[in-house]
């Protein structure tokens, strides 16, 4: 179960990384108030 936890590790990393991508350095104002809730890393090639 070790590989299930380190994904959710790594899953929880991107979805920091992502939010302050969008935060601090997309510009669109389309993107304002977007927020980042989740990620599903079972649908990535290279995780299984």
């Amino acid at each position: 179960m070790l590989a299930g936890k380190r994904s959710v590790r790594v899953g929880d990393q991107i979805q920091k990384e992502v939010s302050i991508l969008l935060l601090e350095r997309v510009k669109d104002p389309r993107v304002k108030g977007v927020t980042v809730t989740g990620q599903n890393l079972l649908q990535c090639d290279g995780f299984e």
